[in-house]
């Protein structure tokens, strides 16, 4: 073998071993003996390793002139070798079995996905025995109908290739076929595959043709879009070879593998549509299309199956109306405002918009506010907040992009189908189409949300869990809140559930009467002192030094140990101190303070001292008590006070609870429903005013940081104006409805002397 023909094989990126030539495959990045090495020759296995010519796989000293390019291509003679392999359709079909593995995945896939049966448009079969046994054939038939040949590859359960030496076969090489078949197994039959893996399908049909690699991927998109004529190469290399003729006046599509630009070339030199949707940086090369087309959790699961959808449906780019085939979204606004679109009722009915699993979860806290609970439960909601600002850029907060706003479009058509399937759930989607549309931070084509996105929904199954939210909250009003607001009160809540938490230990450590370890027994940080739980440090600090008289644990554990050393003098040997000098009741008389020190270990005489005759501050003890099972019967209504925490520089500033503090709730309108019969007919001078001046409220609301207070002042501000216009009303003798002074929660009816009026109570 001359060395010019080894450095030419080795410069197109093979690698010589011995006699043996070594090829790296791009899927595996594994290598393989693809040929070998003779004395004055080389031969590859296969007639189609590229970049040699295909059909071609000898070559013998003469075919390398300059050690640059192969000047002639002779093709080895094999022994045996036979071109008149011919197999009908029948015997194709008597001798395979109707299973394999890939049959039953991809079964299971169709049904799971779209809700029907496999349907099996391209006739493939199992392999019946051998070690290929249970191997797919994918048949190839020619523009008319007849029988070439057919790939065997074995996949595993998972629908995935099985990478070995022996995975891929051809029918007409197979031997236990061939036995099947009565043909001699010596005989080595050449069969030219110069068709496309349902290329048959092309002869009577006007349908848009979708041009794929793997013969699998063509058999699984038939099934989900058997609109269109789905046809494979059973090779990268292999379109090269293909009769192109078949294609001729059609409206083809080209699939490459991601991130290969050999077909992207081709379609531009032939004039063919590429479709390079997995021509993403996130996206292994060499992956099909295939690999996503049931994965609705990948990033181009969507973009795939409204173009597929699309061209299922007919539309394709010569004929393409824009503005049917393109949702063109733009972000035309930015509003933070609670938003949501989906109506509460349809044609006198209500609409349910969310399912929970709430139930199977304990609570933790009942809150003022929220229910707060011991897990996370799951959540499907079809009402979307549209404007919400969940994704970042940079260090800032934006709204949905094309690809959120499509996925969040998806999850509440979905489940809005899935809670109200008896009602017209399109025609209610629509009703929130045209509010998005018109008075949202958004805009977009309706047209193709309802031709293209709709009905592709419709095409296919999801599993719903995917669109499910956690959370260990649920919110308890009716009365709807601001985004911060809301945000404001879960987070009052989650500080009070804390605080609970911490004053039932504190409670259970109160009846042990001991030292009390912040850390340890409450689980509270050296931090949380300046985090809303100041108080119960100095509860803490004051319960320790007055009750147990330890200022620090080491304190306290040196004074245990100091009591248990005297628990063991005996009667007749205890310690001698003089009469001031007291253990609780028991008074000691007998050792001297150096016999003492001796015993306990103490030499500070002042030490000793303290820990004889200390006793507990009953008041302080009470008061503690007192004070934590106060806090625990009123713990709803305590309010978290906040405090700015300035940013260093370039930093944002932040809002920290610093303490809290019990705010009584108000209930004004008991003693406006007790004083209503005073309002009108009693003297000035023997009335008790229900309200300070208008000027004093507007001056005392001016004044006030505190929501609650300020909301209540606004209430009674507005009250008295419509008291104002009820007196100017009464005096022209007309009967007066209430304006929309909306009160909390009592069916009872107000009656005035004159006129019944109806008013619905304030939440304060």
């Amino acid at each position: 073998m001359h060395s010019n023909q080894i450095d030419y094989i080795e410069s197109k990126g093979f690698r010589i071993v011995g006699r043996y030539i070594y090829k790296r495959s791009e899927t595996n990045n594994r290598s393989k003996v693809v040929g070998q090495l003779n004395d004055n020759n080389f031969f590859f296995h296969s007639e189609n390793v590229a970049p040699f010519k295909a059909g071609v796989n000898f070559y013998d000293d003469s075919s390398i002139t300059d050690n640059t390019f192969v000047q002639e291509h002779i093709k080895k003679i094999k022994e045996n070798e036979r071109n008149d392999f011919n197999v009908s359709f029948e015997e194709y079909i008597n001798s395979t079995s109707v299973n394999s593995v890939f049959t039953k995945y991809i079964t299971k896939k169709t049904h799971q996905f779209i809700n029907k049966n496999f349907t099996n448009y391209f006739d493939i079969r199992g392999v019946l025995r051998g070690y290929m046994e249970s191997s797919v054939c994918f048949p190839f038939f020619n523009y008319d109908n007849e029988f070439v040949t057919a790939q065997i590859i074995k996949y595993g359960t998972d629908g995935k290739r099985i990478k070995s030496d022996f995975s891929t076969n051809w029918y007409h090489a197979y031997k236990p076929i061939k036995k099947a078949l009565n043909l001699k197994e010596k005989d080595k039959y050449s069969v030219p595959i110069n068709c496309f893996f349902g290329e048959n399908y092309l002869k009577e049909s006007n349908n848009i043709v979708g041009i794929v690699e793997a013969p699998k991927t063509a058999v699984i998109l038939k099934e989900i879009y058997p609109n269109i004529d789905w046809i494979a190469t059973a090779g990268e290399q292999a379109l090269f070879n293909k009769n192109l003729e078949v294609l001729k006046g059609k409206r083809v599509v080209l699939f490459p593998d991601a991130h290969s630009s050999k077909w992207v070339d081709f379609g531009k030199k032939e004039g063919l549509n590429v479709c390079e949707i997995l021509n993403i940086e996130s996206i292994e090369k060499g992956s099909d299309i295939a690999d996503f087309i049931f994965e609705d959790s990948a990033e181009v699961f969507s973009d795939l199956h409204e173009y597929l959808f699309s061209l299922n449906a007919g539309y394709f780019d010569a004929d393409i109306n824009e503005s049917l085939i393109e949702l063109n979204f733009k972000v035309i606004k930015e509003e933070s405002v609670y938003f949501t679109a989906l109506p509460y009722r349809y044609e006198g009915e209500n609409l349910l918009h969310q399912i929970d699993d709430s139930g199977n979860f304990r609570i933790d806290f009942d809150g003022k506010h929220f229910q707060l609970f011991t897990d996370k439960y799951a959540i499907r909601n079809a009402q979307i907040d549209w404007h919400k600002r969940d994704r970042k850029e940079g260090d800032v907060l934006k709204g949905f992009n094309k690809d959120g706003f499509v996925w969040h479009l998806q999850k509440s058509f979905r489940i809005l189908k899935e809670l109200n399937p008896d009602t017209d759930y399109k025609a209610i989607f629509g009703i929130a189409l045209n509010k998005l549309n018109n008075e949202s931070n958004f805009s977009f084509n309706e047209v193709y949300v309802k031709r293209i996105l709709v009905p592709l929904w419709e095409s296919y199954e999801v599993n719903l869990d995917n669109f499910n939210k956690y959370r260990d909250w649920k919110y308890k009003g009716s009365k709807q809140l601001t985004r911060t607001d809301f945000n404001k009160e879960l987070n009052n809540d989650r500080f009070k559930r804390k605080l609970n938490m911490t004053l039932l230990a504190f409670q259970d450590v109160l009846k042990e009467n001991r030292y009390i370890d912040i850390e340890t027994d409450l689980g509270l940080n050296k931090f949380a002192k300046y985090r809303g739980f100041t108080q119960l440090f100095d509860l803490v600090k004051q319960w320790n030094k007055d009750v147990i008289g330890c200022s620090t644990v080491k304190t306290y554990f040196k004074k245990v140990e100091f009591f248990n050393k005297l628990d063991k003098c005996t009667e007749k040997l205890p310690p001698h101190i003089s009469s001031t000098y007291r253990v609780e009741t028991i008074l000691y008389s007998s050792y001297s303070f150096s016999e003492i020190s001796e015993i306990t270990g103490v030499t500070n005489r002042a030490t000793v001292k303290d820990f004889l005759t200390f006793q507990k501050d009953r008041d302080t003890e009470t008061l503690v008590m007192q004070e934590v099972e106060y806090l625990l019967g009123v713990i709803k209504d305590i309010n978290p006070i906040r405090s700015i925490i300035r940013g260093k520089e370039g930093k944002k500033d932040t809002v920290r609870i610093y303490d809290f503090r019990y705010i009584e709730p108000a209930n004004e309108w008991v003693s406006l429903y007790k004083n209503r019969g005073n309002w009108f007919n009693v003297k000035e001078e023997d009335s008790v005013p229900i309200f300070l001046p208008k000027e004093k409220l507007l001056l005392e609301k001016e004044k006030t940081t505190e929501k609650v207070y300020s909301d209540i002042l606004s209430w009674n501000i507005e009250y008295l104006n419509y008291l104002d216009s009820l007196k100017q009303e009464r005096s022209k003798s007309k009967v007066i409805r209430l304006l929309d002074c909306q009160v909390r929660s009592s069916s009872k009816d107000w009656y005035f002397p004159d006129e019944k009026l109806s008013l619905k109570l304030v939440n304060f």
